[in-house]
């Protein structure tokens, strides 16, 4: 349920006015709708549509969120928003997508009812190694954000990874991780 509350929530989001006001518009509520219930084909294709479609609990739920992540853009107001931001894949790893970048910190999104842990760190560290190999400059920052609790932290990346690996440069530390990723996996054979 995270990705459709995510796709609808961001829909609501980028209608360009107040969520609020967008909750009382039922075509956009259907379009949203229908966006998440599409993300959702592209991961699971053996469900049918109509078993995607939000119920009236979950819309509300999406609606709630939405709010959240409303009132968090607002922090912003200035910077490039983007949902889902594509990132390129590299060896192993195929292209993928992040949950949320605003400007230059990329948002791993955790929605529970807890605290954040160290292992809501891994997916977010993923991303930034595999757009780290790209060699392109995107990210600068990190962060999680829980739209749940409406909390968020948010660091450097360069500080995080270099006290994480004993004060290696970044760029190394990811390289290193990607590589050992296509190195120590057992290929596939026939028997």
């Amino acid at each position: 349920m995270f990705w459709q509350n995510l796709v609808f929530a961001s829909r609501l989001v980028q209608a360009g006015t107040s969520v609020k006001a967008v909750a009382r518009d039922t075509d956009v509520t259907e379009v949203a709708n229908a966006a998440a219930a599409k993300r959702i084909l592209e991961f699971r294709s053996a469900l049918a549509l109509n078993d995607l479609r939000l119920s009236l609990k979950e819309q509300q739920e999406g609606f709630r969120l939405a709010s959240v992540y409303e009132q968090f853009l607002k922090l912003w107001p200035s910077e490039n928003v983007t949902f889902s931001p594509e990132i390129k894949g590299n060896g192993l790893l195929n292209t993928c997508f992040a949950d949320l970048a605003v400007g230059k910190t990329l948002y791993e999104v955790k929605t529970v009812s807890r605290s954040f842990q160290s292992r809501d760190l891994r997916q977010l560290l993923v991303y930034l190694a595999l757009q780290s190999a790209t060699g392109e400059p995107r990210w600068e920052y990190g962060g999680l954000l829980n739209p749940r609790l409406g909390v968020f932290c948010s660091f450097s990346v360069d500080w995080l990874v270099t006290r994480l690996s004993g004060g290696r440069p970044p760029k190394l530390v990811f390289m290193d991780f990607i590589q050992s990723l296509t190195r120590d996996v057992v290929h596939d054979r026939r028997f």
